[in-house]
């Protein structure tokens, strides 16, 4: 029965890891309710938490290709997935890590099938999200156009006040 545990426990980190982002952190010492924390504030992203055998979780890296990526994977590890935006998981793990120092460490991630360390998730985490790029490039785009509507309309108004006080002014009789 174990054997079979195992294999459907294998079948289900498989199905997880495909073409996701994988992020390794590693807690110690970390509360339940803590991690229970952890895990809920990762569903409403669409992502997914995992605490996970390390054996297992190294046998699926392996058979995906990614073996140097079971390094991570050290004492009581958890394992975060994501299918789009790594960073948004990345600054999700260091403001969590910020508040649980002591328990709670990033230990790396596998990012579009390259094994990264702590150091480059972190640096993830500070790059701004698709959605807010998308914004900047909206704002610089809109910041011209807005400025030059704004100038034509205030010639214009300068224009129909000039015409407003022609109108206004007495003709001159000769």
């Amino acid at each position: 029965m174990p054997g079979k545990m195992n294999e459907m426990m294998l079948a289900d980190i498989e199905k997880e890891f495909s073409g996701a982002h994988i992020f390794f952190g590693r807690f110690m010492g970390l509360k339940t309710s803590d991690l229970h924390e952890l895990r809920t504030s990762f569903r409403p992203m669409g992502r997914r938490c995992l605490v996970v055998k390390n054996q297992l979780a190294r046998i699926a890296l392996k058979k995906m290709g990614h073996e140097n990526a079971g390094e991570l994977l050290n004492s009581m590890s958890c394992v975060f997935t994501a299918l789009d935006e790594p960073q948004i998981i990345s600054k999700a793990l260091v403001d969590f890590q910020k508040s649980h120092d002591e328990t709670f460490k990033i230990s790396g991630a596998l990012i579009e099938g390259r094994v990264v360390d702590a150091n480059y998730v972190k640096l993830l985490a500070s790059l701004p999200s698709k959605q807010e790029m998308r914004a900047k490039v909206v704002g610089a785009i809109k910041s011209p156009i807005t400025g030059f509507v704004l100038n034509l309309r205030g010639l214009m108004q300068s224009l129909v006040l000039v015409l407003k006080a022609a109108s206004e002014k007495p003709a001159v009789q000769s």
